[in-house]
């Protein structure tokens, strides 16, 4: 008799445990899922700290850089190149000017004729010395 006291004792000490078990392993389930809810939330966090510093060093970045700056120089750079093309057209005009020149007086001048006209300077030259 004292052994099937101690048996049933047993068997409700038995259930208890389970059940306490079971409750200990419900409690351990909705933990987990709460600690996988904070791991998540944060790698969310890590990464938008990271997403808002990148954003603030470009900020930063294009905060340093002076656009005015920039502009001023490229106008500069682009007035500058517009005098170039303007010299070179200049340039190229009075290069065919003097070769359109050097034609019409080859034109208008007979070499024989120069040649002839040097020689009796020359002669004209000697006679007066």
């Amino acid at each position: 008799m004292i052994h099937e006291k101690q048996l049933s004792l047993y068997k409700q000490q038995n259930e208890a445990i389970k059940g306490q078990t079971q409750i200990l392993k419900e409690k351990l389930d909705e933990l987990q899922e709460i600690y996988n809810e904070l791991q998540h939330k944060k790698l969310l966090l890590a990464s938008r700290a990271n997403v808002a510093q990148s954003i603030k060093q470009i900020q930063k970045a294009t905060n340093s850089f002076q656009t005015d700056n920039i502009v001023r120089g490229v106008a500069r750079a682009e007035e500058r190149i517009l005098l170039m093309e303007a010299e070179v057209q200049a340039g190229g005009q009075f290069a065919n000017a003097s070769v359109q020149h050097d034609v019409y007086y080859r034109n208008y001048v007979n070499e024989e004729d120069l040649n002839r006209e040097l020689e009796k300077l020359k002669s004209e030259k000697e006679v007066l010395v």
